[in-house]
Parts: structure tokens; sequence; C-alpha cells
């Protein structure tokens, strides 16, 4: 068996490997690890901005509902174990090498990000998760975390201008890469977005037989805590206060949507 370190440099070694705008390689890869990923409950997320702060909330909230969870991210700060994670801990340096090495055996043409998103859905499978919340890497149509056939729910947190080389130079382009996370006959969740964008993504789902729902914020912020990094925010109906801790005006969107999400998949 590898090494921690080994599985690391053989990793980063693909960086560079050039993916075309297809799945096929991941999903051939899956296929001979068994297809781990067609039976996992999962939230799938994208977003130009939003995306992580959504993953770990809706990942925090099914695991204090008493869900086993998993979660998927990306970027890393330190280690690529980062990346994977079950029930709040990151995944063990060994098992991840262990991971690295199966599946590097069933997809050695597979570039850097495949890799990953194709272990994390065998962790996933493999720990028996209750709901996987799953982090877009780029775009969302031709991302490899798209091989995932019906999501639970599909959450677009928002859509501006970003990775232009591979999404398209303007924001109906962008929207229609993260529109593509939406699958037939399922259920996305977006904010209030721009009208052209809005009416890509009602297109899409349209045309996928999907629901698309775009909300208002539900929350707004009561205060903030500038010295402990919080903020308290209070539903506008209820008048109920929710600790919260990550700042920004921006977390009473990403807070919406975790919220309507959950009330939509109970």
């Amino acid at each position: 068996m590898i090494s921690f370190e080994e599985a690391k440099k053989t990793l980063f070694s693909r960086q560079d490997l050039v993916k075309k705008d297809t799945l096929g390689r991941a999903l051939a890869c899956l296929e001979k690890l068994g297809n781990p990923h067609l039976g996992l409950k999962t939230v799938h997320v994208t977003g130009t901005n939003g995306k992580g702060s959504a993953c770990a909330l809706f990942e925090a909230a099914a695991r204090a509902a008493g869900l086993k969870t998993g979660l998927f991210i990306s970027p890393h700060l330190i280690s690529p174990a980062e990346r994977i994670s079950f029930c709040g801990e990151y995944i063990d340096e060994k098992e991840f090498a262990a991971l690295f090495g199966e599946v590097f055996a069933a997809g050695p043409e597979l570039g850097f990000f495949e890799l990953l998103t194709c272990m994390a859905f065998l962790f996933f499978q493999r720990r028996k998760t209750d709901l996987a919340v799953i982090e877009v890497g780029i775009g969302g149509r031709f991302d490899t975390t798209n091989v995932l056939t019906k999501p639970e729910l599909s959450v677009i947190t928002s859509v501006d201008y970003d990775h232009k080389k591979y999404l398209g130079n303007t924001l109906a382009e962008i929207a229609s890469q993260k529109a593509g996370i939406i699958k037939p006959g399922g259920v996305c969740v977006a904010p209030i977005l721009p009208p052209e964008v809005r009416a890509i993504i009602s297109k899409e789902a349209a045309e996928k037989a999907a629901q698309c729902r775009f909300f208002a914020p539900v929350f707004e912020i009561a205060g903030r805590d500038w010295e402990k990094n919080r903020q308290t925010l209070r539903h506008k109906k209820t008048g109920e206060l929710y600790p919260f801790g990550i700042l920004g005006e921006a977390q009473v969107s990403n807070a919406t949507l975790v919220w309507v999400g959950l009330e939509l998949m109970r």
C-alpha cells in the first residue's frame, strides 16, 4: 500500500492533465469501482460565491439532526484530506492513501479533481452516509461531480463572472453551465437572481421537468460580534434568533437556501 506522501505526490502530478467537456473518464472509473455514486443521497451545490458556506451549513444541520454526513469540498488549505470528511472529521491519511491507490488503479488516466471526486464517492458509500454534501469544483455541467444522477437537492448559490476561460464570457453562458447540475425530475433552489440568469436556469429546469424555486432571504442580520467573528440572524417571520459563526451580508442568502432546502427535503 502506498503512503500518504506518495499518494499526494502522484495526485498533484495530475493537476495539469487536460480535461475535456465530458464526464466519460470519471464514469468509466466509477463503473470499475461499482458505481458508488449511484446509491448516495446527496445535496449538490454550485455557485460563483457562497457554495462553500452553503455546503458547510447543509452538512452541519444534517449532522445535528442525527444523520451520518459526508462532505466533499474544494479547494483545501493545507492537506488534500481536508476535501473529504465524514461526520465532521477529515478522512484519515492512511485511508486517503488506500482510497487513492484503489481509484488510481481503476482510472490511471484521471486528472486531479476527477481522482478526488471518485475517491469521495467511494468513501461515502463505504461509510454508509445518510447524506453527502457535494461542492462543485468549477461550473457545473461538465464538472466531475455532475456524474450524480439525481441529488435530493440541487443548489445554485449565486451566478457572477468567474472562470471565464472555462465557463464563458457572459452571465448567460456562465448561468447555463451552473444550471447543468439540475437533473430530470429534480428539485433546485436558488436566490432571486438577475432576470437574464433566472431565465436561463428556469429554461433548463423546464426542459428537464424539474422544479426550480427562487427565494428571497427569510433571514436578516440582527447583530454582529466583530471580535468573535460571529453574527446573529433573525428569521423574518418567526422572529427567532440564530447565532451564526460566519460574518457577512451574503450569509443571509446562504442561510436562506439551506433553510428552505432542508424544509423541502424534510
